[in-house]
């Protein structure tokens, strides 16, 4: 109730200070088809794409997003021809898209083309500031052609390059998994599709050069062991790796390995069931081995926690699980876990917490098929600040502000930090 005043507050200033015929005719319009906004955390919504041209199902590919911009890198779809124009028959998108989240169209902001690598499938991904940062990744068939190169896109001028480094290297290899801690850009394990890696390297985003920090030996007990296809989180002194596995096995959850960034050594942390599974039977307290999940990490003033995603073993998970880097005590989502099982797909999650889910591999229990998707989920994983909701209701009923200038929004008294996500214009200054 208070919720819904606040945003009837919100919209009556807008009507006060801006046009108010056309806000006033797209609530009664809203009310007449008896659609009304309501924010709903930890509940799948499905997202409705705009009228453009939208990426072909896929799966191996990897997105991160800005406040106001997905983006989706890469993928593979064997059914697919290829439009790399190299090899028609191998089946990698060579391709950078951009979802918008307040249009929901997507836009082709790259294809086939010499600037573009050729290594499209579980590569790494990850977001700094206005730049995403690409790394490895593999040709298909997987392996026979693996990377080590980092290439970075800037977001603001478009334009993708390839960062020369110097010193030590991680092997060409697929499947890893990478974070960035203050200048450093840390790659763990990966595959070359024969073996598998744990061993930990750092880029100096500085200085671009290379350094071995940690080699597994597959004889050391307190090392972990190789993997590829896994995800990691980071509570500012370690970094835990959260699942992954090898062509024969998926590793558990119940434990997880803990890489300590001063100390440089390897740790086991025990990981607390879900206190909620003592009343309900035969569902494991614990989230299920598994490889080919997504998982987001989402920072709060409670602090941190990482959001996993369905992933594969010896079955397909649809499954939700937090797990919270403060008490390692794991929750399971089950009543949110409403889609098909999804492998192979990605997550990315906004500052304000909004987890969407792009892609993958789904399965039909019935027939026991599986198909690549291009589908998008959303799903609010925590409570937001109040602006927050207060952005999507506006949205919802005011659609027509995507249209407006930003100079038209802040005439109207649109706060400035949200101007940019209201509209798809930009200033004329």
């Amino acid at each position: 109730m208070l919720l819904g005043l606040l945003v009837y507050i919100l919209i009556i200033i807008v009507i006060w200070f801006g046009n108010a015929y056309q806000v006033i005719d797209t609530i009664l319009e809203m009310m007449r088809r008896k659609k009304m906004y309501s924010f709903r955390p930890y509940q799948i919504n499905r997202i409705q794409y705009g009228h453009t041209e939208v990426p072909k199902p896929r799966s191996g590919h990897r997105i991160v997003c800005t406040d106001g911009s997905i983006y989706c890198f890469g993928g593979f779809n064997p059914n697919i021809p290829s439009n790399t124009g190299i090899n028609r028959d191998v089946s990698l998108f060579q391709e950078l898209w951009r979802f918008d989240m307040l249009t929901k169209e997507w836009e082709l902001i790259f294809g086939p083309g010499e600037h573009m690598p050729a290594e499209l499938a579980s590569h790494a991904m990850a977001m700094l500031g206005r730049s995403i940062l690409i790394f490895g990744g593999t040709c298909y068939p997987f392996g026979t052609r693996c990377s080590n190169k980092l290439h970075i896109f800037n977001t603001v001028s478009k334009k993708l390059e390839t960062v020369e480094t110097t010193g030590t290297p991680p092997q060409e290899m697929y499947g890893q998994a990478m974070i960035v801690h203050e200048e450093f850009l840390y790659v763990i394990g990966g595959t070359t599709g024969y073996d598998y890696s744990c061993d930990v390297h750092r880029l100096n985003l500085m200085t671009h050069e290379w350094e071995l920090v940690y080699h597994c030996d597959e004889n050391n007990e307190d090392d972990p062991a190789g993997r590829y296809r896994h995800e990691l989180a980071y509570d500012g002194e370690k970094i835990y790796i959260l699942g992954g596995g090898t062509s024969e096995v998926a590793f558990r959850l119940s434990e997880i390995p803990a890489f300590d960034l001063k100390a440089n050594t390897w740790s086991m942390v025990q990981t607390k069931p879900d206190p909620t599974f003592a009343l309900r039977d035969n569902k494991p307290a614990f989230p299920e081995a598994r490889k080919c999940h997504s998982c987001v990490q989402i920072d709060s003033p409670h602090g941190p926690s990482v959001v996993i995603i369905g992933g594969y073993d010896t079955c397909y998970h649809n499954d939700i699980w937090k797990l919270d880097l403060r008490t390692f005590e794991w929750r399971c989502f089950s009543k949110i876990s409403t889609f098909r099982p999804l492998f192979f797909h990605d997550a990315t999650v906004t500052r304000g917490g909004c987890v969407y889910v792009y892609g993958g591999i789904t399965c039909n229990a019935v027939s026991n098929s599986i198909r690549r998707i291009s589908s998008m989920y959303k799903i609010w994983m925590t409570i937001p600040k109040l602006s927050e909701i207060c952005v999507e209701a506006l949205n919802f009923y005011a659609p027509h502000l995507k249209e407006s200038s930003v100079e038209e929004l802040l005439k109207i008294g649109v706060p400035p930090p949200f101007v940019d996500r209201l509209t798809t214009k930009k200033s004329s200054s």
